[in-house]
């Protein structure tokens, strides 16, 4: 057996405060350490001869392994999700998904004897288009009653109540419910919330008992619901970039702009270079999203549009494409939150070799009032390689709408000059329509 030293790894902050054991990384993989006390029931779970069944409905892929760490008496090996992603940044139809799957596993861990006590959306994270639960140490056997009390107040609480929210009043309201629910047992607004969730599904399950229904009826019944398609309030550039053109986007490349055929020429360049990961800034319905996972990158699809990212996702379940889609303001990224602070920032969990941001400079200056200093320190967080950026001068027809004397610093050069802190400008090619240009910065001793 293989020895593991503290020094040799990197503790997961997240984990510190549980009491089974702490979740860790070494040689680019995750591990989650047990302590004695639990481990037993771990090496029953991943020794059942149905728990692939668990993988199949959303657990995180998992297995034993012979490593050995002072302090703990198991190690378990987890699958490791390419972006870390929060509930917040998740569109309508990512929670209802997030939800039924959820649901779906809970009910194949019941049938085997186990339980979830833990149903929190923190610990639910997209592989892509795929949720998967990542909180194995959330299992535990069910005893002689599960309590469903529990599971059906845990649902409403932090599924039903986002959706709804998200439903009548929009992304701000919900994003700021769903941070608090991070906080469920010490914050109080959690606590009493929580509180009137926990009551009111005692007699949901004290009245179904009455009426002789099945609780497992039920919760197949939420399943069914969640997993329904329901259309998202399309916002203002919810359409700003709809090409219409269905991937492998190679077949299709003789329709391509001179925009398109720009950008994939340098992504082309750069996967050549062995970069892996870009993020699409502005993705919208996922044109270039798709052409960089066409050409084998793993992309994060980044828009602060509801609709968009929503559309995109649904297509994305068709063809599990290696596409995470993510509803997030460039200007307002999701800070550090949770108990502690302990989520990790956005540019933590979305860094890339590669920024592609096109025709998005032009609406972070006029539209989100955003300097060049600014947008430039973003990208910089962002893109630990390059950076593919299209500008659209002032003397660009519909740039000229807005350019008013206040904007007067809006220029190509004072642009360039804001990157130069980050990036070299290594190339600058046309796009479409003129005069836009695509512009190649490398990262400075990148």
């Amino acid at each position: 057996m293989t020895e593991l030293f503290l020094k040799n790894i990197q503790l997961e902050p997240l984990s510190k405060h549980d009491p089974h054991g702490v979740v860790f990384y070494a040689n680019d993989k995750i591990y989650r350490a047990i302590n004695e006390k639990y481990s037993q029931i771990y090496r029953d779970l991943f020794r059942h001869p149905d728990i692939d069944h668990l993988f199949e409905k959303g657990l995180i892929e998992t297995s034993l392994t012979d490593y050995k760490m002072s302090g703990y008496d198991l190690i378990l090996e987890h699958r490791k999700v390419q972006f870390t992603n929060y509930c917040v940044e998740w569109s309508h139809q990512m929670i209802r998904d997030a939800a039924g799957m959820l649901i779906n596993l809970e009910l194949e861990l019941l049938s085997m004897g186990y339980s979830l006590k833990d149903h929190h959306p923190w610990n639910i994270f997209f592989q892509f288009s795929k949720p998967k639960f990542i909180d194995v140490a959330s299992i535990e056997p069910k005893g002689s009653q599960p309590n469903h009390a529990k599971i059906f107040s845990n649902i409403l609480l932090f599924y039903g109540v986002p959706l709804f929210l998200l439903r009548m009043f929009g992304r701000r309201p919900t994003k700021w419910y769903m941070l608090n629910m991070s906080y469920v047992d010490i914050a109080p607004l959690g606590i009493m919330i929580n509180r009137i969730f926990r009551h009111t599904a005692k007699v949901l399950v004290w009245l179904l008992e009455l009426l002789g229904i099945s609780t497992e009826k039920l919760l197949i019944y939420f399943s069914n619901r969640f997993h329904k398609n329901k259309s998202v309030r399309e916002g203002k550039w919810s359409n700003y970039y709809r090409r219409g053109i269905k991937p492998p986007l190679y077949q299709e490349i003789d329709s391509f702009t001179q925009k398109e055929t720009g950008a994939l020429e340098i992504l082309k360049h750069l996967r050549e270079e062995n970069c892996k990961t870009v993020i699409d800034i502005g993705s919208n319905e996922g044109f270039f999203a798709n052409l960089c996972e066409n050409l084998g990158y793993d992309v994060v699809a980044l828009d602060s549009d509801e609709a968009a990212i929503d559309r995109l996702y649904k297509l994305l379940t068709l063809d599990h494409n290696n596409i995470l889609p993510v509803i997030m303001d460039f200007k307002n990224p999701t800070p550090m939150s949770g108990k502690y602070f302990l989520h990790h920032d956005y540019a933590q969990r979305f860094r890339c070799d590669v920024l592609l941001g096109m025709a998005i400079i032009h609406h972070l200056v006029f539209s989100s009032n955003m300097s060049f200093e600014h947008i430039a320190a973003k990208i910089g967080a962002l893109a630990s390689h390059y950076a593919i950026v299209e500008f659209i001068p002032p003397n660009d027809v519909y740039v000229a709408r807005w350019m008013k004397p206040q904007y007067s610093w809006y220029t190509l050069e004072n642009f360039l000059k804001a990157m130069s802190p980050y990036f070299e400008c290594k190339r600058i090619v046309d796009s479409h329509p003129s005069p836009r240009v695509i512009i190649l910065f490398a990262r400075i001793n990148s």
